[in-house]
């Protein structure tokens, strides 16, 4: 996932918040409660009132992300 999300933030860098959890730090458990994370990875996209739009489980190509991103750009 690291060679598609680098693409992306290449691409999208300015125009989308970039945030990177832990999953298994042990200060992430909270945070995997919260969020119903299970897997690794996973990947929210939040609209900008912090909606989550779409959750994807597991590993995802460039094409699938960058398609569900785009409408949610400025």
């Amino acid at each position: 996932m690291k060679p598609v999300m680098a693409s992306l933030k290449m691409l999208y860098g300015d125009k989308v918040q970039w945030h990177y959890h832990e999953f298994n730090s042990p200060a992430a458990a909270q945070v995997n409660k919260d969020f119903g994370i299970a897997a690794h990875p996973e990947i929210f996209l939040l609209d900008r009132q912090g909606r989550l739009v779409q959750k994807f489980a597991g590993v995802v190509g460039a094409y699938e992300l960058e398609t569900a991103l785009r409408p949610l750009l400025p």
